[in-house]
């Protein structure tokens, strides 16, 4: 097996001290000291994917990077509704279905989100990943694998919105829809003053 030569001024890169949603305190290069991902990107499972591709012929970083240090921890953030919704607009371009029967506009929203289910009486919490149904400024609904109790807090987080807020909810109403898949609506809540969220 042939040894690969760490280029002058570089050091190689431990991946897997390299979290995903959190940014990087440094350029991670290739080789040939090229920029794969510059500093300050907050790092996807895209990211991570492509390193690990990278991984067989070195990735790097310079001395931009401090000793011992992989990342900088991105601060978990929340949002309003209203801003969820204007930044959901602005972003996805979703679409509208209005109905007479139903007390707020819903927009049609399908996406991927991470979800923390907190746990009930002392269980623990869970994280899942869940597809979205659509979305109004009180809440919205979403498709996940097994059953949710109404009253239930979750904490989705955005991924897709600047500064991937992290939003808590309550189920309020779950509805199996085949195999073990069921459909959920949930409502946002306001945080208490002293809450923290968690970091999803």
């Amino acid at each position: 097996m042939t040894d690969i030569s760490i280029p002058e001024g570089l050091q190689r890169l431990d991946i897997g001290r390299l979290v995903v949603g959190q940014a990087l305190i440094g350029d991670v290069r290739d080789q040939k000291g090229e920029i794969v991902i510059g500093r300050g990107e907050e790092l996807t499972p895209e990211h991570i994917d492509l390193l690990k591709k990278r991984a067989s012929s070195g990735v790097y970083v310079g001395a931009d990077w401090q000793p011992g240090r992989a990342t900088a921890a991105v601060p978990v953030v929340t949002a309003s509704p209203e801003e969820l919704m204007l930044a959901l607009r602005r972003r996805h371009a979703c679409r509208t279905r209005s109905t007479p029967v139903r007390r707020y506009l819903r927009h049609e929203w399908r996406v991927r989100l991470r979800m923390m289910i907190q746990g009930a009486q002392g269980l623990g919490s869970r994280l899942v990943e869940v597809t979205t149904c659509d979305v109004a400024t009180h809440g919205f609904s979403f498709l996940v694998e097994g059953y949710l109790h109404p009253g239930t807090i979750v904490y989705p987080r955005f991924e897709s919105l600047p500064n991937r807020p992290v939003m808590k909810a309550v189920v309020r109403n779950c509805a199996h829809s085949g195999a073990r898949q069921h459909r959920v609506g949930v409502e946002f809540r306001k945080l208490e003053l002293d809450e923290t969220l968690p970091d999803v």
